[in-house]
């Protein structure tokens, strides 16, 4: 269990990823209480994705196998033949489960730190098919041509 200094609220820390994230959030030592507010905002997505995915999982009994399922999965697209989120997938599990699992190290949490050396020799790859995939789902570039070029110049003038 983890108690504020000011005594007027509790953390609780029950073992689970959900509840370590929910710490780091409210705790008010936290660095997670430093950031400025656009940081802020886009960290609360990444905790909310990531306790969706392995957020009743307790952090002392995952494996790097259940890591790196947690992140094939969050990498699947959003819509069916939506392009896969790969992004989304990298920043929730080597951002913000790295960040997460390094505040509970700091606090002497059980599992944290081994979970956290797991993650950190991790090697997250995004399978072929998922990369040929991604290449796919992007619009083609084309170049500007003189004809695109001659069109804005006489819409500007």
């Amino acid at each position: 269990m983890l108690g504020n200094p000011e005594g007027d609220k509790r953390l609780v820390y029950d073992g689970t990823v959900g509840a370590l994230i929910n710490c780091y959030q409210t705790d008010k030592s936290a660095p997670y209480q430093g950031l400025r507010q656009s940081t802020a905002r886009v960290y609360g997505d990444w905790c909310r994705t990531l306790d969706r995915a392995i957020g009743k999982r307790r952090v002392d009994r995952l494996t790097g196998q259940d890591v790196r399922d947690c992140f094939l999965r969050l990498m699947e697209p959003a819509t069916p033949g939506g392009p896969p989120r790969v992004r989304l997938a990298k920043a929730c599990v080597r951002e913000m489960l790295s960040i997460v699992l390094r505040y509970g190290a700091e606090l002497g949490l059980p599992g944290c730190l081994e979970l956290h050396q797991v993650l950190e020799r991790m090697l997250l790859v995004v399978p072929q098919d998922v990369r040929r995939a991604w290449k796919a789902a992007r619009p083609k570039k084309s170049g500007m041509r003189y004809e695109h070029a001659a069109a804005i110049i006489a819409e500007g003038a």
